[in-house]
């Protein structure tokens, strides 16, 4: 992706997984969005599941509590309220809004500020770039945007499916690494704490592969190491 947007010096970048299908209107309507909202940087579409339903693209940096309480429940517990808080389920997602974080399936960037950002962290090798992307605009000044008006649908979990074990390493390996860069302060000597946690939640990861592949790929998609604010 920072290749391909250093091969041009148009004044948007869109960055679009390959297995991605872009509904019609769905890039119209991100250029109409940030061309309405001089303070955002990105923005992100609605992004739909193969079966219609849709996808919780939009999120928010969780605090301390709500990291650990999604990384202890959220692969045995998917709805419990720190899972919930995180993914924001409970929030209208037909509702445009400025958000925490979107989705890196697809998201369009201003030049101006992919620019100011450098472009994706290329020590990610897979999960959390965009996370991490978005943590990096908001820190430079720049607001992240969420636009129900363009619509996509993301097949997930393809790589995560040829390599399982691999994918669940690197997912952990990449929340380890948000987790450090974005912690300050005093809120660092959690950082143990936090380390123990994504050991633990890796060992059940693997055996919930075991036990159901399906498991594993849904527990690559959802993000548990936070910002320490």
């Amino acid at each position: 992706a920072n290749r391909g947007a250093q091969e041009t010096s148009r004044p948007l970048v869109l960055v679009c997984n390959p297995d991605l299908i872009v509904d019609a209107g769905a890039v119209e309507a991100l250029v109409a969005r940030l061309a309405a909202d001089p303070g955002l940087g990105l923005v992100g579409p609605l992004v739909r599941n193969p079966d219609g339903s849709v996808y919780p693209s939009a999120r928010t940096f969780p605090d301390l509590v709500d990291a650990l309480g999604h990384g202890a429940l959220g692969l045995l517990a998917p709805g419990n309220r720190f899972t919930a808080r995180y993914r924001m389920l409970d929030w209208d997602h037909a509702r445009p809004a400025r958000v925490d974080w979107v989705s890196g399936a697809c998201i369009l960037a201003r030049r101006t500020a992919w620019s100011d950002i450098g472009g994706f962290d290329p020590a990610y090798f897979m999960y959390l770039e965009d996370v991490d992307l978005c943590w990096r605009a908001g820190e430079a000044g720049w607001a992240v945007g969420y636009e129900p008006g363009a619509t996509v649908t993301h097949v997930q979990g393809v790589s995560a499916g040829r390599h399982p074990y691999r994918m669940l390493l690197a997912h952990h390996r990449s929340l380890w690494r948000f987790a450090r860069q974005t912690t300050a302060g005093a809120r660092r000597l959690v950082l143990p704490v936090v380390a123990v946690g994504l050991v633990g939640r890796f060992a059940v990861a693997v055996a919930a592969h075991r036990l159901s592949p399906g498991s594993a790929r849904q527990a690559i998609h959802r993000p548990v190491a936070g910002p320490v604010p």
